[in-house]
């Protein structure tokens, strides 16, 4: 199981170039690739993005780099006729020429994207996809900490689950018999079908046993969820969690027992625990 968050660095040290490559992963319910380049490395983006959606399903991957060149040779060759252009320019218009070493330095900088021989973009997207393995390990590793911890969480939410279903039934035999006490001290003469009409208009309203059943059905489709091969969770899990939640609010809609009120609490303390883990997941 992979996570939506993790970072990885990777950098490359070549005679022609220093480059130092960053991804940061967060939670997002798309992919989305944000990306923060130096002007070297603008041709390459497409590439670069391309390379990231195949590497990931979800999250918010940003991905930045620092490329420092190192071989000037390429940018003095190529600038050469812009500043040829530049010092006629000041001279035809008569302007006092103040082009500096510093000046055509950060020119080449900006010319620098288009000095990146086919050999260097290799490399550098090598660099990526290096970058791109480490940063899918390491949402694996998340991944695999997060399942422990869901397991760990659902198997206390089944447990309080069954406390609920086991006090709900004591409660309901309970109401039963003093709801049958109270009617008959009312009248003596009220018919007995009567008084087993209404305590069965009175048990139906506090009765959470179809809630029980579709939270034991919804766990059940979560489990197989989380424990199947599919690469894909994250949606499908929190879809359920949802509905979890949801069951659990109409069961603490009906009941009044203190007991099942504060098991139910716990639930839904698990279930949010659930759902928040959950999010990180792809």
């Amino acid at each position: 199981m992979e996570s939506m968050t993790g970072f990885s660095v990777r950098s490359l040290e070549d005679k022609n170039f220093m480059l130092t490559m960053r991804l940061k992963s967060l939670n997002s319910r798309y992919l989305e690739v944000k990306t923060n380049l130096p002007s070297e490395l603008f041709p390459l983006e497409k590439k670069i993005r391309e390379m990231v959606k195949k590497s990931m399903n979800r999250g918010g991957v940003e991905v930045s780099a620092s490329f420092l060149d190192l071989d000037l040779s390429g940018a003095v060759k190529s600038l050469k006729p812009w500043v040829k252009s530049f010092k006629k320019t000041a001279k035809d218009l008569g302007v006092h020429d103040s082009l500096t070493l510093d000046s055509v330095v950060k020119r080449s900088t900006l010319l620098g994207s288009s000095l990146l021989s086919k050999s260097d973009e290799k490399k550098i997207l090598k660099v990526l996809n290096e970058a791109l393995i480490d940063l899918k390990t390491e949402r694996l590793k998340e991944g695999s900490a997060i399942l422990i911890r869901l397991d760990k969480d659902l198997k206390i939410c089944l447990k309080l689950l069954k406390e609920i279903e086991k006090e709900a039934q004591k409660s309901k035999e309970l109401l039963k018999e003093n709801w049958s006490k109270k009617l008959q001290q009312i009248s003596s003469e009220v018919p007995e079908d009567r008084i087993a009409l209404e305590i069965s208009i009175l048990l139906e309203k506090s009765d959470v046993s179809e809630e029980i059943e579709r939270l034991k059905i919804h766990f059940d489709e979560f489990n197989k969820i989380l424990t199947s091969e599919t690469p894909l969770k994250g949606k499908r899990l929190d879809f359920y969690c949802q509905e979890l939640y949801r069951e659990a609010n109409t069961i603490g809609s009906k009941v009044k027992n203190a007991t099942v009120i504060r098991s139910l609490m716990d639930l839904k303390s698990g279930l949010e625990r659930l759902r928040e883990q959950v999010q990180n997941i792809q």
